[in-house]
């Protein structure tokens, strides 16, 4: 008989703009086991939280915090992996607007981090310092700019082997506006990230993209989507090689996806996170529940379900 697994200790995040009396004051962070038996607030009182790494070797934890949409007080935090010793890294106000999406570098020990009204993506050391834009969509003093929300970069996925980045333009709500776009994550020489010419458009018209997770073993890239159906509120996949900016695939509502859809009906699916290991997909939506899968999409698992919660990032210790 097969010894069971033991359990996962996942990390999600509660946006807290479910709360009614103060939204952008109720963020959390949670332990919680993956067999649904247990759940553990370590942190409270954040700004809209958006989504988290572990650095293992530091047993640390970053996270990114939106704070009020569209204002530039966005920051990044860190603590330890119980939620003990927070501090800040980036402060609000300096450097990020509203970041989203942040991915670990455990070689360089860099953090890279997908800034949505700030057009951007941004690499940072672990302590914040020289901080980096990669690539810009827009001006950032151009507010036509700044509310154009195809311009908007949400979630990043990087393909360490090949030194690659996948990003998100997630395009108004519910417009069939969004676009994943890849680019090298090394600047090419004599651009700037205004000018970079390695920019591709792999994919557009999709429902609404948000976060991005590589497997690099099987070359796919996955996403969540939380636009509108038939399409949207999803988890994705798509091998990646044959994908060219010269013909980007496009999704259309009508027909059937020029990608894997493999699952539909949640309810403004954000959180993502692959564990290779055990060949499974952990998803997590602002309707208050947390999900896993199988990387294929079967055997749908809730694990919690809070419907006064607005669940956003996911990790795994």
């Amino acid at each position: 008989m097969a010894q069971a697994q033991i359990p996962r200790t996942l990390v999600v995040l509660d946006s807290g703009c479910n709360n009614p009396k103060d939204p952008l004051k109720s963020g959390r962070i949670f332990h919680a086991l993956s067999d649904g038996t247990h759940i553990k607030p370590i942190v409270h009182g954040q700004s809209l939280p958006e989504t988290v790494v572990v650095l293992k070797e530091d047993q640390k934890l970053y996270w990114t915090a939106m704070g009020f949409p569209g204002a530039p007080d966005g920051a990044l935090w860190t603590s330890d992996l119980d939620g003990s010793d927070t501090r800040l890294v980036i402060p609000p106000g300096n450097v990020l607007n509203t970041p989203k999406q942040i991915v670990l570098d455990h070689v360089k020990r860099r953090l890279y981090v997908c800034d949505r009204e700030g057009m951007r993506v941004v690499s940072c050391a672990l302590d914040g310092s020289d901080a980096e834009v990669l690539v810009s969509t827009g001006d950032i003093e151009t507010p036509s700019h700044k509310a154009d929300a195809t311009r908007w970069c949400v979630g990043l996925a990087i393909d360490w082997q090949k030194r690659v980045m996948y990003w998100s333009q997630k395009g108004a709500p519910k417009s069939a506006q969004g676009r994943i776009c890849r680019a090298s994550l090394d600047m090419p020489e004599g651009c700037t990230a205004n000018t970079r010419r390695d920019v591709e458009i792999l994919m557009e018209k999709l429902p609404e993209p948000i976060d991005l997770e590589f497997d690099s073993g099987a070359r796919r890239l996955y996403w969540t989507d939380r636009g509108d159906v038939p399409h949207g509120n999803s988890l994705n996949r798509c091998s990646v090689d044959n994908l060219s900016s010269e013909r980007p695939l496009v999704s259309e509502p009508l027909k059937a996806t020029p990608y894997e859809c493999l699952v539909r009906n949640l309810h403004d699916p954000i959180g993502l996170k692959l564990d290779l290991e055990r060949k499974l997909v952990y998803v997590a939506d602002m309707g208050g529940t947390v999900y896993s899968f199988d990387l294929d999409g079967n055997n749908k698992h809730k694990m919690y379900e809070d419907q006064e919660a607005c669940y956003s990032g996911i990790t795994f210790i």
